[in-house]
C-alpha cells in the first residue's frame, strides 16, 4: 500500500497483537504439520495463498479504516480570489464531519502551502485554486506556479488523498492535466480533480467522504457515487461534479 506508513503498520499491529499472534503460529503450525505429512510444497503453498489473500484483503480495509480514524485533513485555497476562500469554508465543514481534525488555510503562495503541510501530521488533503491557461497554478497576483513541488510534497507524506476540488476552463483543461500527469509519478498516491463542482458539490462530497470512511478507496467511492463514460446513470437528486477525473 503506497499510502502505508511505518507508523500506521507499528499502530495496528499494537492493536491487534493477539489476532497476529495467533494467525502467525496457526500459519507455522500448518506449514509443519503438512511438510511432516510429506505434502509437495507446491500444494502448502497454494493452499497458504487461498487463505491468506483473504486474510490480506482484511489487513488492508482493516489499516485503512484504523487511519481514516486518526486522520487529520487540511481544506486550503490558494491565491487570492475571495470566491475561493468562501468555498473552502463550506468544503471544511463537510470534512469536519467525518475526520478528528480539519485546518483551514488561505495561503496566497504554493510555498505557504508547502510549510504547513510538510509541517502538519496531516494525510489529506482538499485545495482550491485557480489554474491559467498553461495549466499552472495561479498564486497571489496573478504570479504562476507549478504543480509538481506540491506533489513531490504530498508523495513524502503518502496521503491518503488529494482532492482539487474547483472548477477548470474548458480552455485550460488540457493544459492543466498535462502538467499534473508530468508531475505524477504511476499512481503515487489518490487524486481526484473536478472540473465542474455542479449545484451540489457539497452533498456530494459529504456522501463520498462517508464511503470513504468505510474503507473504500477514493477511486472506487468516487465511481460508486458518479460513474464515469458515456451514458452513465447520474443521480437526480445529487447533481454533483459534472465532470471529473479520477488518477
Amino acid at each position: 500500500m503506497i499510502i502505508l506508513q511505518l507508523s500506521d503498520l507499528k499502530s495496528w499491529i499494537k492493536e491487534n497483537d493477539a489476532w497476529v499472534v495467533v494467525f502467525l503460529g496457526s500459519t507455522a503450525w500448518f506449514i509443519y504439520n503438512w511438510n511432516q505429512r510429506g505434502r509437495e510444497s507446491i500444494e502448502i503453498i497454494f493452499v497458504l495463498l487461498v487463505f491468506l489473500i483473504p486474510a490480506l484483503l482484511y489487513f488492508r480495509n482493516d489499516i485503512y479504516k484504523r487511519i481514516l480514524r486518526e486522520a487529520s485533513a487540511l481544506v486550503c485555497c490558494l491565491g487570492e480570489n475571495p470566491a475561493l476562500a468562501e468555498t473552502v469554508e463550506r468544503d471544511a465543514d463537510v470534512y469536519r464531519g467525518h475526520f478528528p481534525t480539519v485546518e483551514v488555510l488561505e495561503a496566497p503562495k504554493l510555498v505557504d502551502l508547502l510549510e504547513i503541510l510538510s509541517l502538519g501530521d496531516f494525510r489529506v488533503l482538499h485545495i482550491l485554486s485557480e489554474f491559467a491557461d498553461d495549466g499552472m497554478l495561479v498564486e497571489v497576483q496573478e504570479v504562476r506556479t507549478d504543480v509538481a513541488p506540491l506533489f513531490e510534497l504530498c508523495r513524502r507524506k503518502k496521503l491518503l488523498f488529494v482532492c482539487f476540488g474547483g472548477n477548470i476552463p474548458d480552455e485550460n483543461s488540457g493544459a492543466v492535466f498535462e502538467r499534473i500527469s508530468a508531475a505524477r509519478i504511476r499512481h503515487d498516491f489518490p487524486l481526484v480533480i473536478t472540473t465542474n463542482r455542479g449545484v451540489e458539490f457539497s452533498l456530494f462530497l459529504d456522501r463520498l467522504l462517508r464511503e470513504i470512511s468505510k474503507g473504500e478507496m477514493l477511486g472506487k467511492a468516487w465511481l460508486k457515487l458518479r460513474p464515469l463514460g458515456p451514458g452513465a446513470p447520474q443521480a437526480a437528486d445529487d447533481p454533483g461534479p459534472q465532470a471529473v477525473v479520477v488518477l
